[in-house]
């Protein structure tokens, strides 16, 4: 496709310079370019709008194979689907859990590992509250969870001895291996 016009009317074109493909926008007067982009510039383009829309879907597209994309129904589970042929495997994460080898896996499942191990599952540690203490592994002592509910800095865990503040540690940290909530104690 060399010419579309966008659904506001806009005209786009791409032509051919001998150097490689350029791209134009027309002014709103008819006039080119409004914008121009050429080589490279375009394909970046292309994956930008393409990421825009897969974000705006919620699909997760595999970077080693862009033809595949994930959909989450939940935290643990979803489709992959190849985009070109349509092709579609629902996997969930407890049953590629222990899926690692890349030798004997097909690409969908290989894609379904990919996003799971892109989108790890939350831990009970993740969701402290301010005034909770966790006793954290593999630090073996009690932490406080501080922070500022609400801002962009969120929230984190610190340990502090009578000299102040001895550490402070994010509530994803990855050395965090397992959590116990110490105060206050969960009721159910």
């Amino acid at each position: 496709m060399n010419e579309f016009t966008a659904s506001n009317g806009i005209p786009v074109q791409i032509y051919f310079d001998g150097h490689g493909p350029i791209l134009q926008v027309k002014n709103t007067d008819g006039t080119y370019p409004a914008a121009i982009a050429a080589g490279d510039h375009i394909d970046a383009l292309r994956e930008f709008f393409r990421a825009e829309e897969d974000d705006r879907l919620g699909r997760w597209r595999w970077p080693e194979n862009p033809d595949l994309y994930v959909h989450a129904y939940s935290r643990d589970e979803g489709v992959v689907v190849h985009e070109r042929t349509t092709e579609t495997y629902s996997y969930d994460r407890s049953a590629i859990e222990g899926l690692r080898s890349v030798d004997t896996a097909s690409d969908f499942a290989r894609a379904a590992r990919a996003y799971f191990d892109a989108h790890p599952e939350p831990k009970p540690w993740h969701d402290a509250k301010c005034g909770d203490y966790w006793y954290l592994e593999p630090f073996d002592i009690v932490y406080s969870c501080v922070g500022n509910e609400g801002t962009k800095d969120g929230l984190w865990f610190t340990r502090a001895n009578v000299y102040g503040v001895v550490e402070n540690v994010p509530l994803t940290d990855p050395r965090i291996t397992r959590g116990r909530k110490v105060w206050p104690e969960a009721t159910s």
